[in-house]
């Protein structure tokens, strides 16, 4: 079953003030039925937005299991047809962070990648994730409104 959204808008959204959010990290888990599942990371454009495009998903799956082959085996239509939107915490982006300086040779990570997430704005708000259930939408366009810490 060809389950997976074409393209997925996600809206990063102050929940006090409703407006976007620019510069916000998160991570979408996608859950493997075989061995581990992927995490990909993203950031919200200066509108607040991140476009998943499910090519760049099957793309970025081929690489996962190519450098680790032990680790994963599934494929994307392996996965469940749900999806895990997570506001990405200090601990996530510094791991991320430190992963991207250490693979950044083999895998072709540019020096603007790693300073666009040392430049996240995460530590403002409270963490929050979402769970999405695909359903064979082509196209899925949802919010994740954050709240910011006080």
């Amino acid at each position: 079953m060809d389950f997976f959204a074409d393209n997925i808008e996600i809206s990063i959204v102050n929940v006090e003030t409703a407006r976007p959010i620019p510069n916000i990290a998160i991570y979408v888990r996608l859950f493997a039925k075989h061995k581990n599942d992927y995490f990909m990371t993203y950031i919200s454009n200066e509108s607040g937005k991140i476009i998943i495009n499910k090519s760049e998903l099957l793309s970025e799956i081929v690489k996962y299991k190519d450098m680790f082959p032990m680790d994963y085996s599934s494929d994307l239509e392996d996965c469940t047809s749900n999806i895990e939107i997570v506001l990405m915490q200090k601990s996530d982006i510094t791991n991320k962070i430190k992963t991207m300086r250490e693979w950044k040779d083999l895998l072709n990570i540019q020096n603007d990648e790693i300073a666009k997430l040392e430049n996240v704005k995460n530590e403002l708000y409270f963490p929050i994730s979402k769970i999405i259930e695909l359903g064979g939408r082509k196209s899925i366009r949802t919010t994740l409104e954050i709240k910011t810490q006080k």
